[in-house]
């Protein structure tokens, strides 16, 4: 069962990762960005196999070391780990860009769209950036939440029908909008 889970995100992760290279080509290539996926345990040898080998050893640090809970997709650039070499803006505008290339794989083999929830966009990103953010998440059908600190950004919303509430204290307002 395990080794079926693993083939299918396997499957998937290099699917979403050919839509995030194929949909921002100047994005990645500007990161000069490796992406990789790395299963949680040796697959050359079933988890049985690896489970049973390190049994004694999970038992005494109180948790398994090896399985589908411990695989992981490693981002890179110039050979180190992105968090060693990029801004938190580059970070955050990767991290969306990762988003958007799983909205684009759910849209493309299923027949639903996506909700895309978004907590202060502006935080770590110039103006240049969330525009361009804006401008790629505006290509898919998809319903948008986004929580901003200031309370108005013209480039959220000069190009789409939107509603802004205000939320203070627990109690959300709608805004008048022209």
């Amino acid at each position: 069962m395990n080794q079926s889970i693993y083939s299918l995100r396997n499957h998937c992760f290099q699917t979403i990762r050919d839509i995030l290279i194929n949909h921002f080509p100047d994005s990645i290539k500007a990161l000069d960005l490796d992406i990789s996926y790395k299963p949680g345990w040796d697959v050359e040898k079933t988890l049985q196999e690896v489970l049973l080998a390190n049994r004694n050893q999970d038992i005494k640090y109180g948790f398994t070391r090896y399985g589908i809970h411990r695989d992981d997709i490693v981002l890179t650039t110039c050979g180190l780990p992105v968090q060693q070499i990029l801004s938190r803006g580059q970070i955050k505008t990767l991290s969306m860009l990762f988003v958007l290339s799983q909205i684009i794989y759910v849209s493309k083999f299923t027949d639903k769209n996506s909700i895309l929830l978004i907590d202060d966009l502006e935080s770590e990103l110039d103006s240049d950036s969330v525009s361009y953010l804006l401008s790629q998440i505006n290509n898919y059908n998809t319903q948008v939440f986004i929580t901003l600190i200031k309370p108005a950004l013209e480039h959220v919303v000069s190009h789409q029908e939107y509603k802004m509430f205000h939320v203070e204290h627990g109690i959300i307002k709608p805004v008048k909008t022209s």
